[in-house]
């Protein structure tokens, strides 16, 4: 009877007082006038009339999904106006231009408001927008600021996948850091094996070459026998160098990268992922032991002459590579190509004296990977002006 007379008594006085509180959950909002679906280029600004009833100045955030880290995260903050129906417009900020494909959130959360004198209790409503902009035909696509290693542009940036003759960054990085330019070099028959399991240059068994010799071998027309070589020169066999290609991608953030030989398989298990391979990238161009091999990436032609049987080889730049090395910045690094893994690029460029490492991965055709190669190069550098691309992809270890 005690509880009835106090409830009795808190209802006189709200009606006392002129207001009213609304029934337990409050009103019902909506949320309309939202295009659910985009398909826009990169330069596009786009933007939403919506129409949130009821408003009565009510906040209403915008937020976007990080499927890396899994969390949405708030962008943009709005007010309605002080009315039961409130028109407002969404602008979504440019950080879409650096996803390939996005969901965002357009959310009217909870609220208690006042509107004429009446206290008035509002269900929270959210309604979820799909943007597209996908900008190459790969499977997978990343690239990362090589000194913070923060993303600008990601799609599929996770996806383990084969990389092909990519896998030879890795190789060549552990050579440098192993050997010195002038060590020389055994051809032994795990080299020529090499050739025979997925091609190569024909480097002949007993022949001596120069460390300096395999990096352009291994780099400019990408032989599987010179990557071999490269390996069984730093730890005896490709089966014990698999395991240190394996720490060393640990060592610096790419954990999701696995190995089988030191050139490119494609059948094993080997497999990594864009932001991996950014991260193996952004190690070859900022490693101090790989001075030398950033110098190697940027050369079209080499000859040299074996140690023991003489012979002379001349040893050239992939057709691809010569496509992009030298324009938009381009230093180039490395090429991959395999039926299992599509075509394949690793690039590195400056743009207003930073360095930049792109990765696509799983392109159709040569010419469809060279034409995106381009594009993403010129988008990229389009998300730093407007300072859009900002993603968290993992944390990484600071260079």
């Amino acid at each position: 009877m005690k509880r009835v007379l106090i409830a009795m008594i808190a209802v006189a006085m709200i009606l006392a007082s002129g207001s009213s509180v609304f029934a337990a959950g409050g009103s019902k909002t909506s949320i309309k006038g939202v295009q659910k679906k985009y398909s826009k280029t990169y330069t596009k600004t786009l933007k939403d009339s919506i129409k949130v009833t009821p408003a009565y100045g009510r906040k209403v955030t915008l937020s976007v999904y990080n499927p890396y880290q899994k969390r949405w995260e708030v962008k943009a903050t709005y007010r309605t106006p002080n009315k039961k129906t409130g028109r407002l417009t969404v602008t979504y900020p440019a950080v879409w231009k650096a996803y390939g494909s996005a969901t965002w959130r357009i959310t009217a959360p909870a609220a208690t408001v006042k509107a004429n004198g009446t206290t008035k209790s509002l269900k929270a409503a959210s309604v979820n927008v799909s943007i597209k902009d996908k900008l190459t035909k790969g499977k997978a696509t990343v690239v990362m600021d090589a000194k913070s290693g923060q993303c600008v542009y990601a799609d599929n940036a996770i996806a383990k996948r084969k990389i092909a003759s990519m896998t030879k960054m890795m190789t060549m990085i552990l050579l440098a850091e192993h050997k010195g330019l002038n060590d020389q070099v055994t051809i032994n028959h795990e080299a020529t094996q090499a050739r025979k399991m997925s091609g190569g240059m024909g480097l002949k068994q007993g022949d001596v070459v120069t460390v300096k010799d395999l990096m352009y071998c291994a780099m400019l027309p990408s032989a599987n026998d010179a990557a071999a070589a490269s390996a069984v020169a730093v730890s005896g066999s490709q089966g014990k160098f698999k395991n240190l290609m394996r720490s060393k991608a640990v060592a610096i953030g790419a954990v999701d990268s696995t190995y089988k030989y030191a050139f490119g398989d494609w059948y094993g298990n080997a497999l990594s992922t864009a932001f991996d391979q950014a991260l193996i990238g952004r190690e070859f161009m900022t490693n101090p032991r790989t001075e030398y091999l950033r110098q190697v990436a940027r050369t079209k032609n080499y000859s040299f002459t074996t140690k023991k049987k003489k012979i002379k080889y001349n040893v050239t730049y992939s057709y691809a590579g010569n496509l992009i090395l030298g324009q938009l910045g381009s230093v180039g690094i490395k090429t991959g190509y395999n039926p299992p893994a599509g075509r394949c690029f690793t690039n590195a460029w400056y743009y207003k004296g930073r360095l930049y490492i792109s990765v696509i991965m799983g392109e159709p055709s040569a010419n469809q990977l060279w034409k995106d190669v381009k594009k993403l190069t010129k988008v990229s550098n389009y998300l730093v002006d407007t300072n859009a691309g900002k993603i968290v992809v993992k944390q990484v270890p600071a260079k």
